[in-house]
């Protein structure tokens, strides 16, 4: 989704189609032969959120390995260059060279989250040479059979998707990774329905400001710089009140959208649940 506010902002937006990047079509043909669907979602779904890597790979043939990459999920709305984003975790990795930066869950992660992703175009490479080699081998066949049966044997919705693989290839290069939940600041709001609900319950006045490009969450009198917040679920909507220099969301106008919306979302769960036992 690309609103009216990318196109106002400081940043230039190229739209290129992947099928004329170099061997992409040759790459991802490779692909398909390879791939298996173990999900609830749609082989063409699953297969075009691998293919973006592909598509990234091949749109950056002309860096060298140890230049660094960003995709954004297209609900993420960044709150400052990716730039500055790695240098404050080069700042905290222990690692020399950091090579993958993005957030995830636990020590060893199930999956890791999609909203932000930086990364050496060498370890780029390397992921998606992974994608080809190994994830699908039979080798791994049993351990993906297993991931889709823990998500669908407990009712839910879901299965093995490209940030499952992810956290497959981190397994192998955890000393060259970098979990952005351990940055305290700037701070990302990792998902905007979840944050709502935790300050709704905390019962503490807030907003989100939004200013010359820059966001910042207010509670009470304490402010704090944001890397950027994850529009996600029913809270996409959200992102089209969202301008250069809109001003302040507060938590009154983001609590009644959501709760207004939030039918609308339990109506499409319930629908993918409803298609899932069938």
């Amino acid at each position: 989704m690309l609103n009216g506010a990318i196109f106002e902002s400081k940043y230039s937006v190229n739209l290129v189609s992947p099928r004329s990047l170099p061997q992409f079509q040759t790459v991802t043909d490779l692909f398909d032969q390879v791939f298996v669907n173990y999900s609830t979602n749609t082989a063409s779904f699953e297969k075009a959120c691998f293919k973006r890597w592909f598509a990234l790979n091949a749109a950056t043939t002309h860096l060298t390995d140890n230049e660094y990459v960003c995709l954004l999920d297209t609900d993420f709305l960044i709150g400052m260059s990716p730039s500055d984003v790695l240098t404050a975790c080069q700042t905290l990795a222990d690692v020399k060279r950091t090579q993958f930066i993005a957030e995830w869950v636990g020590k060893v992660p199930e999956a890791v989250g999609p909203e932000i992703t930086i990364m050496t175009k060498g370890f780029l490479h390397s992921f998606c040479k992974y994608l080809l080699t190994t994830y699908y081998s039979p080798e791994m066949q049993p351990r993906l059979l297993e991931e889709y049966y823990d998500v669908i044997g407990g009712g839910n919705p879901g299965g093995i998707c490209d940030m499952r693989a992810f956290a497959a290839f981190y397994e192998l290069h955890q000393d060259c990774c970098f979990n952005l939940q351990e940055l305290k600041d700037p701070l990302m709001i990792r998902n905007l329905n979840s944050f709502v609900k935790q300050q709704t319950q905390k019962n503490e006045p807030w907003k989100l400001c939004f200013q010359n490009g820059v966001q910042t969450l207010r509670i009470a009198d304490d402010e704090t710089q944001l890397l950027g917040i994850h529009f996600q679920g029913s809270a996409k909507n959200l992102m089209h009140f969202v301008h250069a220099d809109v001003g302040d969301m507060t938590r009154e106008a983001c609590e009644e959208f959501l709760e207004v919306n939030r039918p609308l979302l339990k109506r499409w769960v319930d629908a993918v649940k409803k298609r899932v036992r069938a």
